[in-house]
């Protein structure tokens, strides 16, 4: 049995493959979605022109939108699968509303082995299957709609099922082709339809270009040579995923990509088995002759000229448009900070905040980071506002205000305000100064959002201002 794991940053699987350009006219959506209920109440379903999205819940606006998911992948997963391989039946994908349901299909068809990466693809079923993540209550899914992770986890699931439907070598590829495929047109398919500000504004894609960027500071970005080889086992897991990714977005960029589709178009066409990498590893130096040698530097200069907005500590935030939604995992506080520092000694930070009907209804502006510590301004439902002070070196927090304010409650917008000059910190709620007080360290360092594990809520117009 083979199967594909995805790993729980949403977008991750193993064993893939990708073909040559090809022109698909893409009908509108709603022309060929049908959607009908097998089990009411328990299960429902939407099928498309390639896909099939089976919810083991009801919920027809879910069902839609990872349905358009799944479809909005094919202009670009023919690249990969091959244009002239006609589609037997819509290929299935199975959504699951709550961990425990996927986590039983999991056992059943890996004994267990995908249990932590909430996705993963079957080659002996040739179905993709998914929890729908950040877990969320049903009132904070009916106002989020599909998470965009989740989102990420069935368009990357969707590109494999797509391949192993066309290619039967796809068990034998290489990693830096199958997963960093797949991780591309997940890339591609969920830009160009505008449900992501792009790689740099995009928090998800934005900390796997951050893992690599350290990688080469730290001077242990692999060599073009063994990615190709499959050698990168002294990464980390992320660090991996992250590599194949960018490798595999390097070579479609435009100077490449004419050469990279020749190789892609054999890797198609080999025989899977134990030679297969060596054979694919053949065609790229015979597609690319001694120019691979140039590659290597290019590649370099490629991962050290991007520039990331955010990186995630841990997931998940959405920052597309004015209206950004973070959501925790409910054993984790989901971090996202900026990559580039406040720079300034007087700024402020202002937007507003809905705290949504969550579990958990704690959210974060956090300020100041240094190998000091920092600085949060927590928002508590029902509660109010609380700043404290994080140790950089114990770990420890220490509580330096509080304030009740009854505006702070779940689903009501609220507006902030939070100016630093030095080390003083001002908070205002819907223009009311409520805490005024002296951090003790300099606070101009990156800045950052947060939602306490199995917390969620909706940041609107945040912005950082800088005093005169």
């Amino acid at each position: 049995m083979m199967q594909v794991c995805a790993e729980q940053r949403g977008t991750r699987t193993l064993i893939h493959r990708w073909p040559s350009c090809f022109f698909v006219i893409i009908h509108p959506i709603a022309a060929f979605i049908t959607a009908g209920t097998a089990y009411a109440g328990e299960r429902h379903v939407a099928t498309g022109e390639h896909f099939r999205v089976v919810c083991n819940f009801e919920n027809t606006i879910i069902a839609r939108e990872a349905l358009e998911t799944a479809e909005a992948i094919w202009p670009h997963v023919v690249k990969l699968r091959g244009a002239n391989r006609p589609m037997t039946k819509p290929l299935e994908i199975h959504l699951y509303r709550h961990i425990k349901d996927y986590e039983a299909i999991d056992a059943k068809l890996t004994g267990g082995r995908c249990k932590n990466n909430l996705a993963f693809s079957s080659w002996d079923t040739k179905a993709s299957y998914v929890a729908i993540q950040p877990p969320c209550s049903d009132e904070t899914l009916a106002i989020v709609g599909l998470p965009l992770l989740t989102r990420y986890q069935i368009a990357h699931e969707a590109a494999h099922i797509a391949v192993y439907d066309a290619v039967p070598s796809y068990r034998s590829h290489s990693d830096w082709l199958s997963e960093g495929g797949a991780a591309w047109v997940a890339e591609m398919a969920i830009a160009g339809r505008n449900w992501s500000p792009g790689a740099k504004h995009d928090p998800y894609l934005g900390t796997d270009q951050y893992r690599a960027g350290r990688l080469l500071a730290e001077g242990r970005l692999p060599f073009v040579r063994h990615i190709l080889n499959d050698e990168c086992d002294d990464l980390g897991h992320y660090e991996r995923y992250a590599i194949h990714w960018l490798f595999f977005r390097f070579m479609m960029t435009e100077r490449y990509r004419k050469k990279f589709e020749t190789v892609l178009a054999e890797s198609r066409r080999l025989a899977g088995g134990p030679a297969y990498k060596e054979k694919l590893r053949t065609s790229v130096e015979n597609a690319f002759g001694r120019g691979l040698v140039d590659i290597e530097a290019a590649f370099m200069r490629y991962v050290d000229a991007l520039s990331p907005e955010w990186r995630q500590a841990a997931r998940s935030l959405e920052t597309h448009g004015q209206s950004w939604t973070q959501m925790a995992f409910p054993m984790r506080d989901a971090v996202a900070w900026r990559n580039r520092p406040a720079g300034k000694d007087a700024y402020r930070i202002e937007g507003s905040l809905e705290i949504l009907p969550n579990p958990h209804r704690q959210m974060a502006l956090l300020i100041g980071r240094s190998a000091d510590g920092y600085v949060a301004v927590r928002f508590t439902a029902g509660v109010g506002v609380d700043v404290l002070r994080y140790d950089g070196l114990t770990g420890r927090r220490r509580r330096l205000a509080h304030k009740r304010i009854p505006a702070i409650d779940v689903g009501q917008r609220f507006d902030f305000k939070v100016a630093v000059d030095g080390a003083r910190v001002d908070v205002a709620i819907d223009g009311d100064d409520v805490v005024r007080l002296d951090a003790g360290q300099s606070l101009n360092g990156p800045w950052g959002l947060a939602a306490t594990a199995g917390s969620a809520g909706r940041w609107r117009a945040v912005r950082q201002k800088n005093e005169p």
